[in-house]
């Protein structure tokens, strides 16, 4: 009779979880999450692309803080990392107990990381507010909102030394690992949150959505164990109970996409460390978006979900919560969900090999050096997987965006029809600065950026007069403005400037000569067979004018596809776009030096 009325018991708490539409509602916690959500929409500080930020932003955004309210936002700078950035620590509240939360530990997972900067600004501007001041009153909120800045530099997982923090509890052989604990033991925390990003490919179970929350309860051991309470006044099984608090207080906003991360106990682990030392631990990860969800969503989630169970804890709601909504949570699966998949095309992969059917996921990349690019994550049979959207390519051809360099298209030349190149496949521009034309002209890329139809660069064609130190100076200036490239009439011609073919050798740039460019200029006819015609266009300029991720069908390039009826239809930076539309609105962007 157990095992049933726990499933029952079980059953009517994810029951009440569908209803929670209206505010106020919940037993959990007396704030309204709606009104949370608006308040961070409209006094956010953190960037729509959580992954643009780095530390240099981070501590000018901290400095500022401390400056603006001495005395309330306490900054602490109590180490640096292997490479000497600074790691400081922030301290809000003044109450006796202290609740730790740390973010970004893996440098490429910043969402957190903007979460924490806008509570920040959130305590301090709402501080006289009764709830927030219980808060402040009953806990010492100790953060440490970048924890492997090097990382975050580098849009790397792990830190300088090449190790993974998370996986160094137990012979702390990094900095960083070092100051989480000596924070942990200086304090003695009776909570911390674990503050991640996962991958945005990740579903719920097998319900085919994306898990754009996941949440964990660390375990100290045995997993169905019991953890016991720190103190009598806080509820045994808490980190269990925050996760039913946090599903509570975000369903409202991704209901179906909160999943249940899987992570068996591991010593290497903080968070099982933690757990064992005292400091149950609450692990947070943040994925992938639903369909049309703006980029920081996850940004706004956390904000919400943490003020939802500060409160739940100031208020004592905490003890409402049920253990078993935890358990009840299906568990993050590894079948992916793409943003938009291809199915059944003829695949021409641009490097020659012969055609073969399959389908293609893409999905969106919004790493830090990215640049919110959509890429290629998978290609084959994905049958068994699921897509935000899912367009049948049966009978039609799927190949690479197509780069061509255009002689007579001047970098001078305003209003280009980019309509034309889109229609003919052309999804990479490469347009001419000839000799001529760059004499006494200063290189101004701001003045080049957003322009319409495909994503373009240029090359520098043509030589000086005579070589001399005028002349080098003006290469060496296009030439890390960005240019493609260097063309010059002739091999002969180039043989005469061995001064010239220095300066291009420091920027890496490549030297071909007109005779040899002009096979990648736009053809007249596409006849033939496409592994063997369209190489050219595709593999093959990208190696010439050194743009990387771009001209194949492989993981992890660039989705700039033409889907070949027409072709009627492209696919430019994951967006399927329909050229047989009016002014499809596809604004290119300039491609400099990478």
């Amino acid at each position: 009779m157990e095992a049933p009325s726990l499933i029952v018991s079980i059953l009517l708490s994810m029951t009440l979880l569908v209803g929670w539409g209206a505010p106020g509602a919940s037993d959990l916690f007396d704030v309204d999450t709606q009104q949370l959500a608006a308040l961070w929409q409209k006094e956010h500080l953190s960037p729509s692309n959580p992954y643009s930020l780095k530390h240099a932003q981070l501590t000018q955004r901290l400095q500022g803080f401390a400056q603006e309210y001495p005395g309330f936002i306490r900054v602490e700078k109590i180490g640096a990392s292997v490479e000497g950035r600074e790691i400081d620590l922030v301290t809000l509240g003044a109450g006796t107990r202290k609740i730790l939360f740390w973010s970004q530990m893996h440098g490429n997972e910043p969402t957190a990381t903007c979460s924490l900067i806008d509570l920040f600004q959130f305590f301090a501007r709402h501080r006289d507010e009764p709830w927030v001041a219980e808060i402040l009153s009953r806990y010492q909120l100790l953060f440490i909102p970048m924890l492997n800045p090097d990382g975050a530099e580098r849009d790397d997982r792990r830190n300088s030394q090449g190790i993974d923090i998370n996986r160094d509890a137990r012979v702390l052989q990094t900095p960083e690992g070092m100051l989480l604990k000596q924070v942990r033991d200086r304090f003695e925390p009776f909570l911390g949150f674990n503050l991640h990003n996962q991958n945005g490919l990740t579903t719920v179970g097998d319900t085919g959505k994306v898990a754009t929350i996941a949440l964990l309860a660390v375990a100290a051991d045995a997993p169905g164990a019991v953890i016991p309470s720190p103190s009598p006044e806080v509820p045994d099984d808490l980190a269990k109970r925050i996760t039913a608090v946090l599903y509570e207080a975000l369903s409202p906003f991704v209901y179906g996409h909160i999943s249940r991360y899987d992570d068996p106990f591991n010593p290497r682990a903080f968070g099982d460390m933690l757990t064992l030392k005292g400091t149950p631990i609450v692990l947070i990860e943040s994925g992938g978006l639903p369909a049309g969800a703006p980029a920081n969503l996850t940004v706004e989630l956390n904000f919400v979900g943490i003020l939802a169970t500060l409160n739940s804890l100031a208020t004592g709601r905490i003890k409402n919560a049920n253990p078993a909504v935890f358990d009840a949570l299906k568990l993050n699966s590894s079948n992916p969900i793409y943003d938009l998949m291809l199915t059944n095309a003829w695949i021409f992969t641009g490097t020659g090999i012969p055609l073969f059917r399959g389908d293609v996921g893409i999905r969106a990349d919004m790493r830090g050096g990215s640049g919110g690019n959509a890429i290629i994550a998978e290609l084959g049979d994905l049958g068994i997987f699921s897509a935000h959207r899912t367009m049948d390519c049966t009978g039609t051809l799927l190949t690479p965006g197509l780069i061509a360099w255009d002689p007579e298209r001047s970098l001078f030349t305003p209003g280009r029809n980019g309509q034309e190149y889109l229609r003919r496949g052309i999804l990479t521009l490469i347009e001419t600065a000839s000799w001529r034309e760059i004499q006494g002209v200063e290189p101004a890329p701001d003045r080049w950026a957003g322009a319409q139809g495909p994503d373009w660069g240029f090359v520098v064609a043509g030589e000086p007069p005579r070589e001399d130190e005028k002349a080098e100076l003006r290469l060496a200036s296009w030439l890390a403005a960005g240019a493609r490239g260097w063309i010059p009439d002739s091999s002969e011609s180039a043989a005469r400037l061995p001064r010239m073919r220095q300066v291009a050798a420091w920027f890496r740039t490549d030297i071909t000569p007109r005779t040899d460019a002009m096979k990648y200029q736009i053809p007249i006819d596409w006849s033939g067979d496409p592994a063997r015609i369209l190489t050219r266009w595709t593999s093959e300029a990208a190696r010439t004018f050194r743009l990387s991720g771009r001209g194949v069908i492989t993981s992890g390039s660039r989705a700039d596809l033409v889907i070949w009826r027409t072709p009627e239809k492209i696919i430019f930076n994951g967006r399927l776009i329909d050229l047989a539309q009016p002014e499809p609105g596809i604004q290119g962007r300039f491609l400099g030096r990478m």
